[in-house]
């Protein structure tokens, strides 16, 4: 059976982890590393990286030893920039939650 509205993605592994990205994102970065490299430059991997993954809570949770729970709790309080998928799921991008965990342990 086939889903309507079904978006086609590419799972690819880098540094040890599993990301998911749309075939469109994929194509992108590829059209702008080849776009790079026949004009004579080289890759940028910042650049032209393909974007940063979303983290579920529980992934979060994880990386900073916290249960999820708590990522749960500083989305909704707003402590903590979340994306809301289809309006019921919460994801997380792992480098702005970081950033602002450095910039607290600063500013102590």
């Amino acid at each position: 059976m086939k889903r309507e509205n079904a978006t086609e993605t590419a799972l690819i592994l880098f540094d040890g982890q599993l990301l998911e990205f749309t075939m469109e994102q994929v194509q992108a970065a590829r059209e702008r590393g080849q776009a790079r490299l026949r004009t004579g430059q080289g890759v940028d991997i910042g650049k032209d990286a393909l974007p940063e993954p979303l983290l579920t809570a529980e992934e979060l949770s994880a990386r900073l030893n916290v249960p999820s729970s708590h990522c749960y709790a500083m989305a909704r309080s707003g402590k903590w920039p979340c994306v809301k998928v289809g309006g019921r799921y919460v994801r997380f991008r792992a480098s702005e939650v970081l950033s602002l965990l450095h910039r607290g342990a600063r500013s102590k």
